[in-house]
């Protein structure tokens, strides 16, 4: 069973409308690490086993994730770097890859 490296933050997200195949489902994890990422895995959901772990979505700075109830879609709340007195937070929406669990950025 493979395990994760210690994260400083992580959120977890599982998606549960699109499966790997029968009883596998995506993980998606969010990541501090430099630079900041939104990671994903597959997750065995008969013995728990996570499969390898690999970016999904690169330099996002997220704190949390939520998933559409019926679209393949994830939504991401992020910070970024900004002028002084500008807003810096956003909500990123994505389209899951259903067979690969990568994600596509579709506006914020």
């Amino acid at each position: 069973m493979r395990t994760l490296p210690m994260l400083s933050l992580a959120v977890c997200t599982f998606l549960h409308a699109a499966t790997v195949f029968a009883g596998q489902q995506w993980v998606f994890i969010a990541s501090p690490a430099n630079p900041p990422s939104i990671l994903v895995c597959s997750l065995d959901t008969e013995t728990g086993a996570l499969g390898e772990t690999r970016i999904a979505a690169a330099d996002v700075n997220t704190g949390f994730m939520a998933l559409h109830p019926t679209l393949p879609l994830l939504y991401a709340g992020t910070s970024e770097a900004v002028e002084a007195g500008q807003p810096n937070g956003y909500v990123r929406a994505y389209r899951i890859d259903s067979r690969t669990g990568q994600l596509e950025f579709l506006n914020k």
